[in-house]
C-alpha cells in the first residue's frame, strides 16, 4: 500500500500544529510523503546472476567458526532518511568534543544539500539495478566485477569532488584544518609522542578521495598523528567523510564495499551474510525523504535477491506515521515486507522519541515534540503482538545514544523494554514467543567509564536478566558499534569496563535454563562503524579481543552464528526458516551455505 500525502489525512489540528512547527524549522517540514514510484513489484529473478554475491568467503585465522553472520548492519542512503536531522541532531549531539560536534552539525546541511543532488532515490536505483542485471548477467564473473569496481571508483571521486566544493562554499575547509591541528595536539598529549611525519593537512578532492577509502584513511591517519590510536576526546573529522560518502552512494555501491573489505580480500575476516535494517524518523525528524518508504523496502529485496541472499533486510516500523494516516501503513507495509518480499523482521528507533511500551505512563524530559503518547502505546503494542504471532523478531537500537537530544537517550534502555516483556510473559498469548534484538546490547560502556555505577544496574546486564525473568519472551543482544573492541592496547583504553559490563552481563544467568551467551550476537551497526578508522578489521579485532576478555566464557559458534540463526528464526525449525529457503532456493545461485547447512 502507497503511503499517501498526509496533508488529505490528517486533522485540521494537527495540520494547523505542524504548519506552526514548519515556520519555526523550515518549509521542508511541510512536503508531502514521497508516492511510491516503482510499478508492477520485483521482476522474475530467476533470470538474474545474483551479481552482488560474494566471488568468494575468506577465512581469517581469527574466525574460529564454519559460519560468521553479522546481525546488525545499514544500506540506506540520505534519500531515506531525513539526512539533515538525523547527522544534526541523532549523531551530533552525543559527541564529546565541541569543535568536532560543531563541524558535524554543520555536516547535516552538506548531507541535505548533496543527497538532493548526488544520491539516487529508490526507484531510480531500482530501475538502474534491473539495467544492470541485464548488463551483469551476460559479462564473465571476473569481467563484471571489474566493471563494478570501477563504477564505484569513479562515484567515489566524484562524491569526493562535490565535498570539496561544498565544504569550501560554506567556509568549513578552516574549520576541517583545525580539528585536525587540534587532534594531533591531543594524540601527543595523550600517547607522549614526537611530532609526526607532516603531511598536507588542507582540504582537496584528493584529500577528501582517500578519507572515504577505509585503508587510505587508516595510512594517512599514521602519517599525520604518528599512530593508529585515539585519544577520548577525538577531534578527528576523517571518518565523518566516509560516512558522508555512503549518504550520497548508490544503496548497493555501500553493499559491494562492506562484501569487499569483510568477505572478499585477502586479509577479510569472512562474513557469510549481514541483515540490513532500514530505519524510518518521519514526524520525529524534520525534513521528509524523497525516497518511498515502499519503494525503499522494494529495492531492499531486489538488493537482498542480487547478493544471493547474502543481505537479509529487516523493514522499518514507525509508530508516529501509524498515528498520523489512516490504515497503518507504517505496519501494513511491514507485514508486506516479511509475508512477501523477503525480509527477516522490524526495525525499530526508540532513541528518537518513545519507549517500546507505557509511554503515557514513564516519564521522559525530552523537549522534542512527540505524538499522543496513548495512541503511541496502542500501535508499538499491535506492532509486537503481529510480529509476535507470525514469529518475526523485533530490533531496536537499545543503546543510551542517538536520540534527538541527550535525554532522548533513556528511551532505548531496559526500563521500556522490561514493561513490554512483562506483558507478553503474563496477558498476553502469541503463537510464538516476542523475540527482540537489543541492537548494542546496552553499549561498551556508559557515560565516563562511571566506576561509580554499580554494575548490576548497567544495560547490559539488565538485558542479560530478562533472559531468566520473562522466559517466554526471546531477548536477544548485538554489540554492533561496540568500536572500542578496535584497539583493547593504548593507554587510557576503555576496554576492561567493556569487559566487565559482559562478563557481569554473563555472570546473571550462569546456571540458569538459558545462558547468556545463547543470547548475545556478532553485529557491526555498519555503515555507522564506518566513521572508525580501521572498521575493516572490527570482526577481527572482536574476535581476538573478546576472547581475552571474557576466556573460557566466550562461546564463538554461538556469537557469530547459532545466536541468530535462532533469534532470527532461520534454524532448523525456525519460525522464518522455510519461507526464506523457498524465496532463495528458486534464484541463480540457490540456497547459501551459511543457511542450507542449518
Amino acid at each position: 500500500m502507497e503511503i499517501l500525502d498526509p496533508g488529505k489525512r490528517r486533522s485540521l489540528r494537527n495540520l494547523v500544529n505542524f504548519s506552526a512547527f514548519g515556520l519555526l524549522t523550515g518549509c521542508c517540514s511541510l512536503m508531502p510523503y514521497a508516492e511510491s514510484k516503482v510499478k508492477g513489484g520485483l521482476p522474475d529473478l530467476s533470470a538474474f546472476r545474483p551479481w552482488l554475491r560474494p566471488s568468494q568467503i575468506r577465512r581469517s585465522p581469527a574466525k574460529k567458526v564454519q559460519f560468521a553472520l553479522d546481525a546488525h548492519g545499514h544500506f540506506f542512503n540520505g534519500t531515506d532518511v531525513n539526512v539533515k536531522g538525523y547527522v544534526e541532531k541523532c549523531m551530533a549531539h552525543e559527541i564529546p568534543n565541541a569543535a568536532l560536534r560543531k563541524f558535524v552539525e554543520h555536516l547535516g546541511g552538506v548531507a541535505q544539500a548533496l543527497a538532493n543532488t548526488l544520491a539516487p532515490t529508490a526507484d531510480k536505483e531500482f530501475s538502474d539495478l534491473i539495467e544492470l542485471s541485464k548488463k551483469y548477467s551476460s559479462l564473465q564473473l571476473a569481467a563484471a566485477m571489474e566493471d563494478i569496481d570501477k563504477s564505484i571508483a569513479s562515484n567515489d571521486w566524484k562524491i569526493a569532488n562535490a565535498v570539496n566544493d561544498e565544504l569550501k562554499r560554506r567556509g568549513l575547509d578552516q574549520e576541517y584544518v583545525a580539528l585536525q591541528s587540534e587532534h594531533k595536539l591531543a594524540v601527543r598529549a595523550e600517547f607522549n609522542l614526537v611530532d609526526s611525519k607532516s603531511v598536507p593537512t588542507n582540504l582537496t578532492p584528493e584529500a577528501v578521495l582517500r578519507a572515504i577509502d577505509p585503508k587510505t584513511r587508516a595510512e594517512d591517519y599514521f602519517k599525520l598523528y604518528g599512530t593508529h590510536q585515539r585519544p577520548l576526546n577525538s577531534s578527528d573529522p576523517g571518518g565523518f567523510f566516509e560516512f558522508l560518502s555512503h549518504m550520497l552512494s548508490p544503496r548497493w555501491h555501500n553493499l559491494r564495499k562492506y562484501i569487499k573489505y569483510y568477505s572478499e580480500e585477502a586479509d577479510a575476516f569472512g562474513i557469510d551474510a549481514v541483515f540490513g535494517s532500514l530505519v524510518d524518523f518521519d514526524f520525529w525528524l524534520d525534513c521528509r525523504p524523497p525516497s518511498s518508504r515502499r519503494d525503499q523496502m522494494l529495492l531492499h529485496s531486489l538488493l537482498s535477491a542480487l547478493s544471493g541472499g547474502y543481505m537479509l533486510p529487516l523493514i522499518s516500523y514507525n509508530p508516529w506515521t501509524d498515528i498520523e494516516l489512516k490504515d497503518s501503513p507504517s505496519l501494513t507495509l511491514a507485514k508486506e515486507a516479511i509475508v512477501s518480499f523477503g525480509f527477516i523482521g522490524v526495525k525499530i528507533y526508540p532513541p528518537v522519541g518513545y519507549y517500546p511500551a507505557d509511554n503515557a505512563i514513564l516519564q521522559n524530559a525530552t523537549t522534542e515534540k512527540r505524538p499522543n503518547l496513548i495512541e503511541l502505546d496502542r500501535h508499538l503494542l499491535e506492532m509486537f503482538e503481529w510480529c509476535a504471532n507470525n514469529g518475526a523478531p523485533v530490533m531496536a537500537h537499545a543503546n543510551r545514544s542517538m536520540g534527538r537530544d541527550a535525554v532522548s537517550d533513556e528511551f532505548g534502555g531496559p526500563v521500556g523494554w522490561q514493561r513490554l516483556i512483562a506483558k507478553f510473559n503474563g496477558s498476553i498469548q502469541t503463537k510464538y514467543k516476542l523475540t527482540i534484538n537489543a541492537g548494542h546490547f546496552g553499549g561498551q560502556v556508559e557515560g565516563d567509564l562511571a566506576p561509580k555505577i554499580d554494575i548490576k544496574q548497567t544495560w547490559p546486564v539488565r538485558f542479560a536478566a530478562f533472559s531468566h525473568e520473562y522466559p517466554n519472551v526471546r531477548f536477544y543482544g548485538d554489540i554492533g558499534k561496540w568500536d572500542e573492541l578496535l584497539d583493547c592496547t593504548k593507554p587510557k583504553s576503555r576496554c576492561p569496563t567493556t569487559f566487565a559490563r559482559l562478563n557481569a552481563a554473563i555472570a546473571e544467568n550462569v546456571k540458569k535454563p538459558v545462558e547468556t551467551t545463547e543470547r548475545i550476537m556478532y553485529g557491526t551497526d555498519w555503515f555507522m562503524l564506518s566513521s572508525d578508522n580501521g572498521w575493516q578489521n572490527y570482526p577481527e579485532m572482536v574476535s581476538k579481543n573478546l576472547e581475552i576478555g571474557l576466556g573460557p566464557a566466550m562461546n564463538f559458534d554461538r556469537f557469530f552464528y547459532t545466536n541468530a540463526m535462532e533469534c532470527f528464526g532461520l534454524g532448523v525449525g525456525g519460525a522464518q526458516r522455510e519461507r526464506m529457503v523457498n524465496r532463495l532456493k528458486g534464484m541463480p545461485g540457490g540456497v547459501p551455505a551459511w543457511l542450507g547447512a542449518s
